[in-house]
Formats: C-alpha cells, sequence, structure tokens
C-alpha cells in the first residue's frame, strides 16, 4: 500500500469552504481579487530576496538563470531552516494566486449576471 497522496487530501482554507456570495456583486470580487494579487507580489518579492541572499550566502557569488533547480526552494545544497522559509513563502504565494483566481471568476461571473 502506498503512502497517501498530499494531493489526494482535501484543502481547506479558513472561512472559504462555503458558497461563494455571487450577489455581492463584481465590484468586492475584483476588490479582493486586486488584495490577493498584490499580496501575492509582495510575497513572490520576499521569496526572491531570500533566495538570492541564501544563494550568495551558500556560494558567494550571485546567481544567474541556471541556478534554480528544486521547485521552491531553489537548490537541495541550501540548510534545512533555509528551505523550510523559501517552502512557507512559496506555498503562501501559491495560495494567495488560488485566492485571486477564485475572486477574479466571481467577479466576472457577477459582470454577467448584472
Amino acid at each position: 500500500m502506498s503512502a497517501p497522496s498530499v494531493y489526494a487530501t482535501r484543502v481547506r482554507y479558513a472561512k472559504w469552504n462555503v458558497r461563494p456570495c455571487i450577489d455581492s456583486g463584481g465590484a468586492q470580487h475584483r476588490a479582493r481579487a486586486e488584495r490577493f494579487g498584490l499580496a501575492a507580489a509582495a510575497l513572490d518579492v520576499a521569496w526572491r530576496l531570500a533566495w538570492e541572499q541564501a544563494f550568495r550566502d551558500h556560494f558567494g557569488r550571485e546567481p544567474v538563470f541556471g541556478d534554480y533547480r528544486v521547485s521552491g526552494v531553489g537548490r537541495d545544497e541550501f540548510s534545512g531552516a533555509v528551505k523550510g522559509r523559501l517552502r512557507r513563502l512559496a506555498h503562501s504565494v501559491g495560495r494567495l494566486r488560488g485566492r485571486e483566481a477564485a475572486h477574479t471568476e466571481c467577479a466576472r461571473f457577477a459582470a454577467r449576471r448584472d
């Protein structure tokens, strides 16, 4: 028997497992999508800066295009603490992008109803 897959478990967000409020109109969903997008962009910059600093600390040079090798953490050579921080930032960006996409879709649907 194989181990349970990460993709098989249901992910639940706080206050997210409710029916989307389509009647609230597109403006509210567009505003929320914009806020989630801005937060994701800020965390994306934080991830990039943390990765570049970790790379400089470990290898003593600036990273170039081919230096990124492992999804979310960049390199296997980084310490566990650095990889954990990079992973948390990458996962947070993904969650925020998902919420942004959901609100963008709700705004699009609400605009069609109006």
